[in-house]
């Protein structure tokens, strides 16, 4: 990481917060060998049973200095079935916290984005590690190791916790298609002029998604002002 980058009026405001700026250093030797180890053996290492939802498209909207990309949503219109898929990189470390890098990772136990003119990210793993391997669009290759919540929204807003209609797994999932909250708006604003038929399969579970975000809120509204009476 570039100190230069980080202006003291900046480090103050962290050291305020109790962030540890320190832990932000760039790795030594032993942690940058530990990466290439864990590299070189990923692809190959993974014995859990995984649900396959390749087929289903799945969209990561960040900001567009974001690095990580540690979610990512999938919606099914027929069904009303939606999918919170995240990151699975615990299988890189098979729940060990005794790994240099998650105990790394666990110092520094925040990534931030500093909003100046150098967009300075700081990230909990090093940028080789998150662009090449942890981060859902890493590296080569279109499958994702990741770790999905499916659940179903009720035509109310509110979640169908019948059995069947929810669960968390493993999964693996297509590359996400990144868009920044901006470009998503810009795609609901294209598709809102357009029939349904005419409308992309993109365009329509972004649609549909927005209604069922609505309902949702609703619904959480109604819920509060029932607990509030």
């Amino acid at each position: 990481m570039d100190w230069a980058y980080i202006y003291e009026d900046e480090k103050r405001l962290f050291r305020a917060a109790g962030i540890q700026l320190e832990t932000y250093a760039d790795y030594d030797v032993d942690l940058q060998q530990e990466e290439d180890l864990l590299l070189t053996s990923a692809a190959r290492d993974d014995d859990r049973p995984r649900k396959d939802l390749t087929h289903i498209e799945s969209f990561a909207i960040d900001q567009e200095d974001t690095l990580e990309v540690d979610d990512a949503i999938s919606y099914n219109v027929q069904t009303r079935q939606v999918y919170i898929h995240i990151t699975d990189f615990v299988r890189y470390f098979k729940g060990n916290k005794d790994n240099p890098l998650v105990k790394k990772a666990l110092q520094r136990s925040h990534t931030m984005y500093v909003r100046n003119q150098h967009k300075t990210a700081l990230t909990c793993f090093s940028r080789k590690l998150i662009q090449n391997l942890l981060s859902l669009d890493s590296g080569a290759g279109d499958v994702k190791s990741a770790i999905t919540f499916e659940f179903r929204i009720g035509p109310s807003g509110s979640m169908d916790t019948r059995d069947g209609s929810w669960g968390v797994y493993f999964s693996e999932i297509r590359r996400p298609r990144k868009m920044t909250h901006k470009e998503g708006d810009e795609i609901l604003l294209y598709a809102s002029h357009k029939d349904d038929e005419n409308r992309t399969p993109d365009e329509v579970m972004l649609a549909e998604l927005k209604k069922v975000t609505k309902k949702v809120e609703r619904n959480s509204v109604s819920e509060k002002g029932r607990n509030d009476e």
